[in-house]
């Protein structure tokens, strides 16, 4: 059976010529210092706790965190997401905007739910769709496909 599921995807977003340009492409938290592993457990710790009744599949402590949601307030928990992680990088980048966040709600098989990280959804229009949009841009912010 099928049901309407959020789905929010994220990434840092820098400038190609910046020096920590390689974080857009670091989905391993074991690549970081251990200090920026913990700060980023600590910003999915209170999304997890903030947004935990509308989260099927929580986010993960990871520097592309993702999650999987009830549908509704999908844009919110991502404006919040690109919103706590903005607030963490900034000092360090100069930069206002560090975070590429894509969302969108689609129908899904419910097995989804089971899925350990919103990174293992499998191959299903929505998440490919969210997928293919954050790899395809480069501009920071908030975006609906």
């Amino acid at each position: 059976m099928e049901k309407t599921y959020g789905i929010v995807y994220a990434q840092v977003c820098l400038p190609r010529d910046h020096g920590l340009e390689w974080l857009r492409w670091c989905n391993s938290p074991m690549m970081l210092t251990e200090w920026v592993r913990e700060k980023i457990k600590d910003i999915t710790d209170g999304l997890n706790n903030k947004w935990g009744e509308e989260l099927i599949v929580k986010f993960n402590p990871s520097p592309m965190p993702t999650c999987l949601c009830r549908p509704g307030r999908t844009r919110e928990i991502a404006q919040d997401l690109c919103d706590r992680f903005n607030e963490f990088m900034s000092p360090y980048t100069e930069m206002e905007q560090n975070m590429r966040v894509i969302w969108t709600e689609g129908e899904m098989p419910e097995v989804v739910e089971r899925a350990p990280s919103a990174h293992e959804l499998g191959n299903y229009p929505p998440s490919v769709r969210v997928g293919r949009s954050l790899e395809a841009g480069d501009r920071c912010g908030v975006f609906e496909v």
